[in-house]
């Protein structure tokens, strides 16, 4: 009966601790959308705008579905959070690709498909590779910017690779 009682008690504080991830989840996004409308970038700490770029890496739909609204004011004036947000989405590409894709255009392409990592180990760059090409090649044909982030991810990759043997 113990052993029971012990755990329904550690199942039930898994829970709550699960429940409390969603909710300070959900907290942050309704304070994003709260800040895009008040225009006022300065009501998030540096520590919510890190987890916004995670939850973006992660590939999470409604995240990714914020990268329109996260290039443009008020978010625009927050530098660093801008440098790192194309590498999210380059993160996210290999999460969820076809989520991503909607986003990339002539002006992100290269900073989202072209593996924009500052100074990244050969073999986390051929990882990457590899884990970001098969999500993409599994992607509908169809899908606008499919192709083209393909090729530019494989150009990329060769680029490196001749740039590192010379």
């Amino acid at each position: 009966m113990k052993r029971i009682s012990a755990s329904l008690f550690l199942s039930f504080i898994a829970s709550c601790s699960f429940n409390n991830k969603e909710i300070k989840e959900q907290e942050l996004f309704d304070k994003v959308n709260s800040v895009a409308g008040k225009n006022n970038c300065q009501q998030m700490t540096e520590d919510e705008y890190d987890d916004v770029a995670k939850y973006i890496s992660e590939g999470r739909s409604r995240w990714v579905d914020l990268y329109p609204l996260l290039m443009n004011k008020p978010f625009s004036g927050m530098t660093y959070f801008q440098e790192g947000l194309n590498i999210s989405m380059a993160y996210a590409l290999a999460e969820n690709p076809t989520e991503v894709l909607q986003f990339v255009n002539v002006g992100n392409i290269h900073s989202i498909c072209g593996m924009p990592f500052i100074e990244p180990e050969p073999q986390q760059l051929n990882a990457y590779y590899s884990k970001t090409r098969a999500a993409i090649i599994a992607v509908t044909p169809d899908l606008a910017w499919r192709d083209r982030c393909l090729s530019t991810l494989d150009r990329t990759l060769a680029d490196r690779e001749r740039f590192n043997t010379k």
